[in-house]
């Protein structure tokens, strides 16, 4: 009888009426947001300084202008300067970063509550000397075979340093496809670190590895490739700290307090506590090839004519 008392208590409970209830998380201190980086690209780099937000605010980022900002590698000085657009800095001139340097980045301002100096450091990685070649074909990654959906597998000689992390941007006719950092593709050799990626050896033990696929579904889709076309990939090496940072992001991203897991996103801005944010330094080769489809219907079938 106890048991039947139990299992009709338990229905009563399961289809009995619900109230909706809001979670009114506590908030912390505004803090200052810091998000930049220098790589050996030569260019003007970009700093972005902004205030943090409430959890449910839909508001734009309030942006912190007049600072000064400056990265230093115990060689140089680069120097910031704010853009047209508040908080967003940009070096004075195009410079290019050298692996192997440690990279500190100064930002200081002030404000109502008085004078405020933040600080970060990263080491820029060695970069792998070339990616070979790239090749464009159908996608099938261990078992999983995708319809009307293109790879992008690149060759190259990995590092052997199994604390670098790879993350790769692509772009097709110079439009970038990867602007965020939820779209960019990274990933870690771990004990492949040394191998030849996509390689025999590396095929053999764990298949072909694609880093970027393209629905091919949709002609009018910007991942839609016509022969002709010029894809771009870019191959940044990048601290683990970094990875760590946009894995965080990752797990963390979206408004629902239920979903993500329960702690703060990965920062190096310092003073601890104060700031969050990541400034890292990264080193960066790229390759460009033509893409030339295999049969005259233009099918995604494949085929790459390097530049």
């Amino acid at each position: 009888m106890r048991y039947k008392f139990l299992m009709i208590l338990s229905l009563a409970l399961m289809f009995s009426c619900t109230e909706p209830i809001k979670i009114e998380p506590q908030e912390g201190p505004q803090m200052v947001g810091v998000f930049g980086s220098i790589t050996n690209e030569y260019k003007k780099h970009t700093v972005e300084l902004s205030r943090t937000r409430d959890f449910y605010s839909t508001s734009a980022p309030e942006m912190i202008s007049n600072a000064e900002v400056f990265v230093s590698d115990g060689v140089d000085t680069i120097y910031y300067e704010e853009t047209e657009n508040a908080g967003i800095y940009r070096t004075v001139k195009d410079v290019a970063g050298v692996p192997g340097r440690n990279y500190k980045l100064m930002v200081s301002f002030a404000d109502d509550n008085g004078e405020h100096q933040y600080y970060a450091n990263s080491v820029m990685p060695q970069c792998v000397e070339q990616i070979d070649s790239i090749a464009i074909k159908d996608y099938v990654f261990g078992s999983l075979h995708a319809d009307d959906v293109l790879g992008v597998y690149p060759y190259y000689q990995t590092l052997p340093d199994q604390n670098i992390y790879y993350m790769c941007h692509l772009y097709i006719n110079g439009r970038l496809l990867t602007d965020t950092l939820t779209e960019a593709y990274y990933y870690s050799m771990m004990g492949f670190s040394g191998m030849y990626f996509n390689g025999e050896l590396m095929t053999l033990l764990a298949g072909e590895f694609p880093v970027y696929s393209l629905d091919q579904s949709r002609p009018d889709s910007t991942e839609y490739l016509h022969d002709g076309d010029e894809v771009t990939l870019r191959l940044y090496c990048i601290p683990e700290g970094f990875a760590l940072y946009i894995s965080d992001i990752l797990s963390n991203s979206g408004t629902n307090p239920m979903m993500g897991l329960p702690y703060n996103v990965t920062t190096n801005i310092m003073p601890e506590n104060m700031a969050v944010g990541y400034f890292y330094a990264a080193s960066m080769t790229e390759k460009s090839v033509i893409y030339h489809p295999e049969n005259d219907d233009d099918s995604p079938c494949q085929v790459f004519v390097s530049k």
